[in-house]
């Protein structure tokens, strides 16, 4: 027979052992409720980077489609275009090298390339282009029809394998016909990846989130 003693002992181990099994199961659920909380704030924190990178790219892009419309039909740029346009002289020639190659530096762009709207003659300031590929023949002429700016997508030149992104514009004369379009070639290294990758925490996911 079982002594009372014994029997207490034994009370007393169970309720022991099932008062430690429930801190076990308190702190586990503790520390996991906790983890969630920790994943749902940094996801949520990802996500509001995220939306804020988005309308900073959105806004550069405007930023660089406005930039190509007023810069093509810019009074010197579209007289200097024009008058290339109607006399292919030399001296018209230079005079549109320099622009082209002035404004180029002052807004940081890889290259900028005027091409007739036959879509045959070029001026540009990238010297080691000898011809327009057809992806960009086939942007120029849309932009043509419909007197637009456009953009490219980013893309690998087939020439050299750069990844680009063009913004393309019709150069007008004074009958708001055009004479030419402008192409102006972004190299993304400057502006676009460094901006993704300038992330406030750190994340291995941010280029997907976005």
């Amino acid at each position: 027979m079982i002594s009372k003693k014994f029997q207490g002992l034994i009370l007393f181990i169970s309720l022991f052992l099932v008062g430690v099994i429930l801190i076990i199961i308190g702190v586990d659920y503790y520390f996991s409720a906790e983890k969630r909380k920790i994943e749902e704030s940094n996801k949520e924190e990802l996500k509001t980077i995220s939306d804020l990178k988005i309308k900073e790219i959105s806004a550069w892009f405007s930023d660089e489609i406005y930039d190509a419309g007023i810069i093509s039909n810019g009074f010197m740029f579209a007289r200097s275009v024009n008058a290339w346009a109607k006399s292919e002289s030399t001296e018209s020639l230079n005079d549109l090298i320099k622009l082209i190659e002035q404004v180029n530096i002052e807004h940081g762009y890889h290259s900028l390339t005027i091409l007739s709207p036959d879509l045959v003659h070029f001026v540009t300031s990238d010297n080691g282009m000898d011809h327009i590929d057809s992806a960009t023949i086939n942007l120029s002429r849309h932009v043509l029809a419909t007197k637009t700016v456009c953009s490219s997508d980013l893309y690998k030149c087939p020439r050299n394998g750069q990844i680009f992104i063009d913004f393309i514009a019709c150069v007008f004369n004074e009958n708001r016909e055009p004479v030419a379009v402008a192409i102006f070639r972004h190299d993304p290294e400057n502006f676009l990846y460094p901006l993704l990758e300038n992330w406030p925490v750190p994340s291995p996911t941010s280029e997907t989130l976005m």
